[in-house]
């Protein structure tokens, strides 16, 4: 890399932020009607993705370490959410965390 003047540093400063903005944006779009089962299977899907694109560029080995990083997070992920249903509430805290950002995101 080569050397950076403040120019180029805020124009790098001004990218991220408008990155960040987009990127939240894009999260209220997605959590409109975002599903409870999408909401509980993500380090599943997450996994498979990485799996996928590490697959066309690195190769299978690097794609089945994270099909079962992902298979191993979201086991851990439904063990908690079915650990947090088992403790006598009817609505655990990540599903009220989760009606609370669909509700967020409907204003």
């Amino acid at each position: 890399m080569g050397e950076y003047d403040a120019l180029h540093i805020l124009f790098f400063l001004i990218l991220g932020f408008a990155g960040v903005v987009i990127a939240l944006m894009l999260i209220k779009l997605a959590y409109r009607n975002l599903p409870l089962w999408l909401f509980e299977l993500w380090p599943h899907l997450t996994g498979l993705l990485v799996a996928v694109a590490l697959l066309f560029s690195v190769g299978w080995v690097a794609a089945l370490v994270a099909a079962a990083a992902g298979l191993v997070l979201g086991m851990v992920w439904s063990g908690f959410l079915e650990q947090c249903r088992r403790r006598g509430r009817e609505q655990s805290r990540l599903e009220r965390i989760h009606s609370d950002l669909i509700k967020w995101a409907q204003k």
